[in-house]
């Protein structure tokens, strides 16, 4: 392991090795710890599916298993750690911070998409109102191979100046060079970033808070120092168990070499050099597998044909799954054993850059409030003309199947608003197939007509009641 560490990587046909750089001899162990501790986080995942799966699955019987798998629901978890605030952020918060911004952005598609939805099963044609979304140009700023438009994204631009032997030139000057090609190409963007004066440092306004980026290790943060050679040893040392470990991810075994597909071998062999390359890769299949398509139809190369493999197979799953959120608050910053207590600004903070707050918007704005037709009838069924046949409360099941729900909640509309100036109020009721929608507007004018109502038949009924015992005193 040693000589793997200070060598520079064995080469064929070759028998000296060249001593490494005391700086890439660092780089390499850290490159080598992070491998072994993300080999080894997939592994303890995969050894604790399989340990939670059925017997019948474990079987070893293809039949068996189909079956299991068209019959069996399962549940997914995805956990994440929030956007990530240091006093120094380098390489790593700007990926994860990258990969709350997808998933931030995924949630706003999902409540809109659930809208849209609805809105479509419901038969109707709405234009739904969506509020503008940081998200999108922060997503643009980090990421903007797949569109190929200008300007570069801030990991297109720490890809490019990436690549090449690191060492071989100034350090200093590639750095400088991929921060004024960053600031070149998102000075203008002020909205979503903003250059520090005097360092190589830069800030994003991420949808969670502005966050402060030192830029001076994202070169050597991103290059993959492993070796070849030192891959190898890993997966063939002595040490059983690290070999086990890492074949989990990169299926070296002997049985899966000659059972492989010619066509994944190859793209193995294509696979990413850089970190980036790796990360960017698995965010896309992540990103398919929560049901984001992420790959235009006209990005053709290689790393995206690997992507377009996973869609292909995760796109008719992903239509008979369910997208679920959780998001969790932390109402203070104090760890000790006391009262919970919430700081309301800190509280609040999270509650807008989680996205709540535009979820509630899109709600508000496109029909927040929602009755199936036979609940909307029940509600208001003392502005409907067919109240006088009967109250709903006094209708059995028999009848209550073999009403028109629809009909009637129509007949109620139209008599509240026919002596309003109807078209005014068109735009803040729709109904659908199963429910009638309304805006904030349209619910108080229902409201008030059922107050007036309530207070109407409330009178008539004193009267009535009046009237029962007057005659009942002169008889």
């Amino acid at each position: 392991l040693i000589t793997e560490l200070v060598h520079k990587g064995a080469m064929d046909g070759v028998k000296g090795r060249t001593p490494e750089k005391p700086s890439n001899v660092v780089n390499s162990v850290d490159s080598m710890a992070k491998a072994i501790f993300d080999n080894l986080f997939n592994w303890l995942v995969a050894k604790m599916n399989i340990e939670i799966l059925p017997d019948e699955k474990k079987s070893g019987d293809a039949g068996i298993e189909a079956q299991f798998a068209q019959t069996t629901k399962t549940v997914g978890l995805l956990d994440i750690f929030g956007f990530e605030n240091f006093e120094l952020n380098q390489f790593e918060q700007l990926c994860i911070n990258f990969v709350n911004e997808k998933l931030h952005n995924l949630y706003i598609s999902s409540v809109f998409g659930a809208e849209k939805k609805e809105m479509e099963r419901e038969g109707l044609q709405v234009d739904l109102v969506l509020p503008e979304l940081k998200v999108l140009d922060v997503l643009r700023l980090l990421d903007n191979s797949q569109t190929k438009v200008a300007p570069l994204g801030v990991f297109n631009i720490i890809a490019d100046r990436s690549q090449g032997t690191l060492g071989n030139d100034d350090m200093n000057k590639r750095v400088k060079d991929m921060y004024n090609n960053i600031v070149k190409n998102h000075e203008p963007n002020a909205k979503v970033f903003k250059k520090k004066k005097n360092t190589i440092k830069f800030t994003i306004c991420h949808s969670a808070k502005d966050v402060v980026y030192d830029s001076k290790n994202f070169i050597e943060r991103n290059a993959d120092m492993m070796s070849p050679s030192l891959n190898k040893l890993l997966l063939e040392g002595t040490d059983s168990l690290i070999g086990k470990i890492y074949s989990m991810k990169t299926g070296f075994e002997v049985e899966e070499e000659e059972a492989e597909d010619p066509r994944d071998r190859r793209r193995r062999t294509v696979a990413p050099k850089t970190i980036w390359g790796k990360f960017s890769l698995q965010i896309q299949e992540l990103m398919n597998e929560l049901a984001e398509p992420l790959i235009p139809k006209d990005f053709t190369n290689e790393l995206s044909a690997q992507a377009k493999e996973v869609k292909k197979v995760t796109e008719p799953l992903c239509e008979k799954c369910d997208l679920h959120f959780i998001r969790c608050i932390k109402p203070c910053e104090k760890k000790k054993d006391t009262p919970i207590v919430f700081v309301h600004a800190m509280t609040l903070q999270q509650i807008t850059y989680m996205g709540v707050l535009e979820s509630i918007k899109v709600k508000q704005e496109n029909f927040p409030y929602r009755k199936k037709h036979e609940e909307f009838y029940r509600l208001y069924e003392l502005l409907s003309p067919a109240y006088s046949e009967g109250r709903y409360d006094l209708l059995t099941e028999t009848q209550k199947a073999s009403k028109q729900w629809d009909v009637l909640c129509n007949d109620i509309l139209e008599r509240v608003f026919a002596p309003l100036q109807k078209a005014e109020y068109e735009r803040y009721f729709a109904a659908g197939k199963t429910k009638i929608l309304m805006m904030g507007e349209c619910r108080a004018v229902l409201e008030q007509s059922r107050m007036r109502a309530s207070r109407k038949y409330d009178k008539m009924s004193r009267m009535l009641k009046r009237s029962y015992k007057l005659q009942e005193a002169n008889q």
